[in-house]
């Protein structure tokens, strides 16, 4: 079940327009819009080493996602194990984030402001059909998250037989889904067309890292508040209902 939700955070901290490197189309618009060939030739070298960076990222936390779902078979797991697989994932995350910055500060040097402005254009000044199409997919994979959220508690209800123990694990599970409800709505306000940063062709090394820090900052409270659920739920959980409890947490990896 987790799996399913990670997967979904995945597609949805993906998204079409959060990033230079992941618009649609973009090499097509480079192609279309620089007409200098070596330059234009420069300006796709970078990109492709760009989105090596993203694929080594993605195929690095897909690994860990199944080293964490491992580590749930085993009865003695810590919560400091789970923490030391949250920080190796953000480690990973911001030298990918590093190597965006550097690649895109290199192309924007290559591009002018004409240049530039054409090739966002599709994503700064998108279509209604685009529009109306991203917001149904932001829909349906914010209930379909909501909805395997929604199970999570219910079976952690079933499990659980001490009321009050039970309540304090709802409440540290509540702040869980919380931090990923939060995390979903700044992901959906975080584009080209509302961000001045990101269409910025001027934007410095750290203009661009403030934008990292907040998504980032938020994914931290996420990993918090899962670390702190899983320290609750160990601590207030029978050896039974610990060993089931963690059947359902791995699903959800």
């Amino acid at each position: 079940m987790i799996y399913l939700l990670i997967t979904l955070l995945i597609s949805i901290f993906s998204s079409d327009d959060n990033d230079f490197f992941s618009i649609p189309n973009v090499n097509k618009q480079i192609k279309e819009h620089i007409a200098e060939d070596q330059r234009k030739d420069s300006i796709l070298i970078y990109m492709k080493q760009g989105k090596g960076f993203m694929k080594d990222y993605q195929k690095s936390h897909k690994k860990n996602l199944k080293r964490l779902k491992k580590s749930l078979n085993q009865e003695t797991i810590s919560s400091s194990e789970v923490k030391a697989l949250f920080k190796k994932d953000t480690d990973e995350l911001q030298q990918m984030q590093d190597s965006l910055i550097h690649y895109r500060l290199k192309i924007q040097i290559l591009i002018n402001e004409n240049e530039w402005k054409e090739i966002l254009k599709p994503i700064t000044h998108p279509s209604d059909k685009y529009v109306k199409k991203k917001k149904k997919k932001q829909l349906r994979e914010k209930e379909k998250i909501e909805e395997l959220l929604a199970e999570t508690k219910e079976m952690i209800s079933k499990i659980m037989d001490d009321g009050d123990k039970k309540q304090e694990v709802l409440i540290a599970f509540d702040e869980f889904t919380n931090e990923i409800d939060d995390l979903i709505e700044y992901d959906h306000n975080y584009s080209y067309s509302k961000n001045e940063t990101l269409k910025n062709r001027k934007a410095t090394k750290h203009n661009l890292e403030d934008v990292y820090a907040v998504k980032n900052k938020i994914r931290s409270e996420i990993h918090q508040s899962f670390h702190s659920f899983f320290g609750i739920a160990k601590k207030n959980t029978t050896e039974d209902e610990w060993k089931d409890l963690r059947k359902e947490l791995k699903n959800l990896f």
